[in-house]
């Protein structure tokens, strides 16, 4: 039977105020930093599985510990005791990925950078951690920012090294990300790599149209396991959509507007019918 194991969510520029004052121009304080540490939490707990709330969260765009924990120091998760892995990453814009993780215990962990011709790309690295029965794998990929055939390559780069990091896994695998690009467009996957689109309309709009860049692969060279996911479009994420029609995710700030929401991205809830350990 599956059940919810992992949330993703890309949280859209979650700075820790006392190191970044704005936030595309928007004035960042500490009320609002705590009110969307909160409202991050509150997500993740309205994501639970019954009584328990996920044992593993996928976050990207944080930018350092502090952030982190904001996030499972805050009120609303304290009592779960939600620890976290992250590693600063050579981001332009200081954005990384982390994972937290509560029940189980990682036996290691380690931070990806993105190479090309040898060298390492100023972009955020990938995280992988290992449990005894499961490895994750948080990956944020280059963004399509200017349609450049440069960000084109550095997208193609880092699906080649996903995967060859899922060929070489001897545990089932879990990948979940932001991947800058809608299900099926990138190269296929080899071997028994998954790809897995959630289910709903999409976990971004843009210009009008929804798309599903935040998604799940998944590979068990086994063949006993399985893993789904489900995009979590929760009306207290949403908005109207005043250019286009419908509803959009409300951001955190547009411009230099303070929206007010948590992430321009909605989460998505996998799940997964082994067991975590």
């Amino acid at each position: 039977m599956l059940q919810t194991i992992a949330v993703f969510w890309n949280v859209e520029n979650f700075f820790d105020y006392r190191e970044c004052s704005e936030i595309s121009g928007c004035r960042w304080t500490a009320s609002r930093f705590y009110d969307k540490a909160r409202g991050i939490g509150k997500i993740i707990l309205s994501l639970s599985e019954g009584t328990e709330p996920p044992a593993l969260v996928g976050l990207c765009e944080v930018d350092s510990k502090n952030s982190l924990y904001a996030i499972t120091r805050s009120e609303v998760l304290e009592k779960w005791n939600y620890k976290f892995i992250h590693y600063d990453s050579p981001d332009p814009r200081g954005i990384d990925c982390a994972l937290l993780y509560r029940g189980c215990t990682p036996r290691c962990s380690e931070s990806i950078p993105l190479t090309m011709d040898g060298k390492t790309v100023p972009s955020r690295t990938m995280l992988k951690v290992e449990f005894d029965s499961l490895a994750v794998l948080v990956v944020h990929l280059p963004s399509k920012r200017g349609g450049s055939k440069e960000a084109a390559r550095k997208r193609q780069r880092a699906v080649e090294m996903i995967d060859s990091i899922a060929s070489a896994s001897l545990l089932p695998l879990l990948v979940m990300g932001d991947f800058n690009e809608e299900c099926g467009k990138q190269s296929p996957w080899s071997g028994d790599l998954k790809e897995i689109a959630g289910e709903g309309a999409g976990s971004i709009k843009f210009q009008g149209r929804w798309e599903k860049i935040d998604r799940v692969l998944f590979r068990d060279s086994s063949g006993k396991h399985s893993a789904r996911c489900k995009i979590a479009a929760l009306e207290v994420l949403l908005c109207p959509d005043k250019n286009y029609g419908g509803v959009k995710p409300l951001r955190t700030c547009s411009g230099p507007q303070y929206c007010g929401g948590l992430s321009d991205h909605l989460p998505i809830r996998i799940e997964y019918d082994g067991v975590l350990e």
